[in-house]
């Protein structure tokens, strides 16, 4: 079966990824797609969080949030670093 799952993550950094100077640029590793939460091109970035989601199959909701996790607690260091 399919599940979709999103987690949303609050960063303490101001950072923001943009393709060309100019717009959102949301991007992925592996399975999970990150994009900037709540952005709006007028107002720019208004909040401090992303969005991170994945469309994961799995035998039940808990086995797919279970492999969304390791991917999730995989990258957010990283990112975390750079940031």
């Amino acid at each position: 079966m399919r599940y979709r799952v999103e987690q949303r993550t609050q960063t303490l950094a101001h950072n923001a990824v943009m393709k060309d100077g100019k717009m959102e640029a949301p991007f992925s590793v592996g399975p999970i797609r990150y994009a900037h939460w709540d952005f709006e091109p007028r107002e720019a970035w208004s909040s401090d969080y992303w969005l991170a989601e994945a469309t994961i199959e799995a035998d039940d909701y808990t086995s797919a949030f279970r492999i969304f996790r390791r991917e999730l607690n995989r990258v957010v260091p990283r990112i975390a670093l750079i940031g």
